[in-house]
């Protein structure tokens, strides 16, 4: 009888628990279904605003649209609409840029520019030991008014103004830059190879070592090793780390020097 009853409780448990295990189940799937169904129906009222702003802007169009940039425009323009103000779209040329930067050679004139409020131009905040801008004479704190002459106030941004400075190794790019002097002058430059650091260090008073990490790229964490016992031998007793307006970079850059610092 015992037995009879054991059997039974038995059978009772099982059917309860596929009875649960299909409720949940069920539960779990129409959430999904109903989620993806949102989803679905958000893309294709994006996709539907997209495709009548393209049919209006093609039907009033007096220019000829360059397609690969309106793409890329696109792409940008979704990137920056998630609201993830770390996020940005790469095109292939700026990727391959950005390649450069993080391994720490480039094709330019060896000068980091940024646009200046005031201004409008684009005021030079580092040259690069070894580079043309170097041979050229420039300095911290000269002023570049114009490239190929287009005048820089016109360029919006930092990124298309370095992007008309770099180009392939051997080829000229025309310059019209101001000294720290305000002197004018117009220099043709030829592009070259150049070794950009990404890591600048000091030995300041009272013993404090004063490190700035300006990127993560693939030499950030040689570099940072390099400047940490330039100083220790030189007296250093205690380190200042400065990323302010760090340009960001590689992760795997970025956990090694962090790891190196510990």
């Amino acid at each position: 009888m015992n037995k009879k009853v054991s059997v039974s409780l038995l059978v009772t448990t099982v059917i309860i628990a596929m009875t649960v295990t299909f409720s949940i189940t069920m539960v779990m799937a129409m959430r999904i279904f109903d989620s993806t169904v949102s989803s679905v129906k958000e893309k294709e009222t994006m996709y539907s605003n997209l495709a009548e702003l393209d049919r209006y802007v093609r039907s009033k169009d007096y220019f000829t649209s360059n397609e690969d940039t309106l793409n890329a425009m696109l792409a940008s323009g979704y990137v920056l609409g998630s609201g993830d103000k770390y996020a940005k779209y790469y095109t292939e040329q700026a990727y391959t840029e950005l390649l450069n930067i993080q391994n720490g050679t480039l094709m330019g004139i060896g000068a980091d520019v940024v646009k200046d409020a005031t201004t409008g131009y684009a005021k030079v905040i580092k040259v690069y030991a070894g580079s043309p801008a170097e041979d050229l004479g420039m300095a911290q704190g000269c002023y570049i008014t114009a490239i190929d002459g287009t005048d820089v106030k016109t360029i919006s941004g930092t990124d298309a103004i370095l992007s008309r400075l770099r180009g392939e190794s051997g080829t000229t790019v025309s310059i019209t830059w101001l000294n720290t002097a305000a002197q004018e002058s117009t220099s043709e430059i030829t592009r070259r190879s150049y070794t950009a650091t990404t890591v600048d260090f000091q030995l300041l008073e009272g013993g404090y070592g004063y490190i700035r990490i300006r990127s993560f790229g693939s030499s950030t964490a040689s570099e940072l090793d390099y400047a940490i016992h330039s100083l220790t031998s030189g007296g250093a007793t205690s380190f200042v780390f400065d990323l302010r307006d760090n340009t960001g970079g590689s992760l795997d850059a970025a956990i090694s020097c962090i790891q190196l610092i510990c």
